[in-house]
């Protein structure tokens, strides 16, 4: 049977025109038959590893994703793979699946229980079986299927199937009921959202957004001498551990050694701990691929996949038997000892599934596996991952323990915590910070040896760089958090007005000090409609309260902040807090760890609670080394500081840093 597609269609079969089988001809010829050109077809895309059979996009209408039957190289279950594929894309891949607008105020369980499933309704489930009739179709996989039965009828209408006879009927209103009419929810945005990881690297590059920080995937990152032996090179077990302070090019290391290795054919699972990095490990990649000739060149390379931890541990829940994907994410934050508890659990699992049924862990096993921010990890979380390794396979970590934000013991950890892990040896160790501009430096470097000498840290060293640029850094101390959030506003007002070209209010990356502070800043900027679109990682639908809640809101303690806190808005800003976005960002420092940018403002007011005081300055520390140097050549940091016992640092921020001698 010959495939009929038009030219003119936005067609990707990413593994090849020859190794489409018969059953997919009939259903993309079919397709092709019925559907305008305005549907572009994705078949086999990797889509970050979760390899669906095909999607379909259109920007004007839905997205349909469809799974084959009797596929024997998946460990997913049919509507099991394609529900967790609707769900990365609602909650990870397309942030603008969700309007925050719609979100009630109140904690009204039925009003809340409405909102959880508020996705915008665009996204299409179908199963297709070419050579099955739909009695038989609806028999085994409808009638049968608990989740679906409890659906409303609603809902079900985005359950679909491609039988026999709906290909020999020419039946596609059955298929798409909304086949030839415009959605009143899907567009442009989504399509582009969900482009960004259905493409190929090769097409992505063809076009970026005009600010800041989406040109950085233009700039070619060119690596030190010992950042190419890291990235190029494999130790004899194939294990390796890197250190390194702050902007010292950690993740570029990590992500030239995948590029690499994809080169070669090889898996590779790219991973950290925090969701809101997932993005940002992308991008870092996508700057190597590039510029990168002979991987344009190849025509068949392996595959990246990134993830954060959480979300690796529930595929696995999900891939054993425990699904954790049917669950709303409206859940609570488990203790530390309750995730190690968890992680044994499902590690235990995983190994007696390598001794029993390997096959069921084909798709889910790496040759390389890349960890990065290193120091937000322990054991249990790192052996879980590590069982996903093949035989014979690279691991690679990396980390700085001076940003020790979560109080894990960093420093012990990447000593002595691995024993027995196979990570023997020193670490490799990278020492000039290139990103971290060299006049503010001093200042970063006059903050680890007043506040955190005890903790044996990573000093970076000073990159000599020409004087043609322009980095800016003012302390404000004030007298309590009313003034700093007040001092806070001030500053963005001001950015807001400003006509100074270098000081762009969507590079702008708002570090405040806790949740609450941050959230009553931006509900007042939405009020005032300074920023109509902040992407932010605070619990709260902060828009929607400034629209409709203000006068109630405003006035909130925190206590009342607290009990409206919920966990599963904290996932779904965090999973798409895409740094690459035209827009202020809003962030702890918590969730922005290892992102950076070139205009800054630190709200610092003081310890949380029982916070030990090595984790309060590494807090500060990681939040200070956020600062790089701009493509415009300009960079600019702001700290808003409540707390005295850093007023006497913040004083020699009025006078100009020693400045080394530049060489030429």
């Amino acid at each position: 049977m010959n495939l009929l597609i038009n030219k003119d269609r936005e067609f990707y079969s990413y593994k090849g025109i020859n190794n489409i089988q018969e059953n997919e001809i009939k259903v993309l010829n079919f397709l092709e038959k019925n559907l305008d050109l305005n549907w572009s077809f994705y078949l086999h895309p990797y889509l970050n590893g979760l390899k669906p059979d095909l999607i379909l996009l259109n920007e004007f209408k839905e997205i349909v994703i469809i799974r084959f039957t009797n596929k024997q190289d998946y460990f997913y279950k049919e509507w099991d793979h394609l529900r967790l594929i609707k769900r990365e894309i609602e909650n990870v891949y397309c942030p603008s699946l969700w309007d925050e607008n719609s979100i009630p105020l109140s904690h009204d369980p039925e009003e809340w229980n409405m909102y959880q499933s508020l996705f915008k309704p665009v996204i299409r489930l179908c199963i297709a079986s070419p050579d099955q009739d739909t009695k038989s179709i609806e028999e085994e996989f409808f009638n049968k299927e608990e989740q679906y039965q409890k659906l409303s009828d609603q809902a079900k209408k985005y359950y679909v199937a491609i039988s026999e006879d709906t290909i020999k009927n020419n039946s596609i209103e059955q298929v798409f009921p909304h086949t030839f009419s415009k959605s009143k929810y899907m567009n442009g945005e989504i399509a582009k959202e969900l482009r960004y990881w259905l493409l190929p690297p090769k097409e992505i590059f063809k076009g970026t957004r005009k600010n800041d920080y989406a040109l950085e995937t233009l700039r070619e990152e060119k690596l030190d001498k010992e950042q190419t032996v890291i990235s190029t090179t494999k130790t004899e077990s194939g294990y390796r551990k890197i250190i390194g302070p702050a902007g010292s090019g950690k993740t570029l290391c990590l992500a030239s050694k995948s590029v690499n290795s994809i080169k070669k054919g090889k898996s590779v699972l790219f991973v950290t701990f925090n969701r809101s990095l997932v993005p940002y490990l992308m991008l870092n990649v996508f700057k190597f691929m590039k510029h990168d000739e002979e991987f344009l060149r190849h025509e068949n390379p392996g595959n990246i996949f990134f993830d954060h931890f959480h979300n690796i541990r529930g595929k696995l829940k999900l891939l054993v038997g425990e699904d954790a994907f049917r669950k709303e994410e409206k859940s609570k934050i488990f203790s530390d000892e309750e995730e190690e508890i968890e992680d044994i659990k499902v590690l235990k699992i995983i190994e007696e599934i390598k001794l029993q049924k390997p096959e069921r862990l084909s798709g889910y096993q790496f040759d390389v596996i890349l960890l990065d921010e290193f120091q937000d990890w322990n054991l249990s979380k790192f052996n879980l991952v590590k069982s996903l390794l093949k035989k014979n396979g690279e691991i690679y970590i990396a980390g700085d323990p001076t940003q020790d934000v979560y109080a894990k013991g960093a420093r012990n950890w990447f000593e002595k915590g691995l024993q027995g892990t196979g990570m023997v040896g020193r670490p490799r160790e990278l020492k000039t910070s290139y990103r971290v501009p060299h006049e503010f430096l001093p200042l970063v470097t006059k903050f680890l040896s007043e506040f955190l000498v005890e903790q044996g840290n990573l000093i970076p060293e000073e990159l000599q760089t020409d004087l043609l640029r322009e980095c800016k850094y003012k302390w404000y101390q004030v007298s309590n958090e009313g003034a700093s959030n007040a001092m806070v506003l001030k500053i963005i007002r001001f950015i807001s007005k400003s006509n100074d070209k270098k000081l762009n209010i969507n590079n702008l990356l708002f570090l405040s000090d806790t949740n609450i502070s941050g959230a009553k800043i931006l509900i007042e900027l939405f009020k005032e409609k300074i920023c109509e679109d902040i992407k932010h990682t605070y619990p709260w639908p902060l828009k929607a309260y400034a629209e409709k809640g203000y006068q109630k809101v405003k006035n909130w303690d925190e206590n009342q902040w607290e009990n409206k806190k919920e966990e599963s808005l904290r996932k779904k800003y965090r999973s798409g807090f895409f740094i690459n976005t035209n827009a202020m960002k809003a962030s702890t420092i918590e969730s922005f760890k290892g992102l950076e940018s070139n205009l800054i403002i630190l709200q610092i007011d003081g310890k949380r609670g029982k916070e030990p005081d090595s984790q309060y300055h590494s807090r500060v520390y990681t939040g200070l080394t956020r600062l790089k140097m701009g493509i415009n050549g300009a960079c600019h940091i702001f700290v808003v500081c409540s707390d005295s016992k850093f007023k006497n640092y913040g004083d020699q921020w009025s006078k100009p840093p020693e400045k080394p001698i530049m060489t030429y």
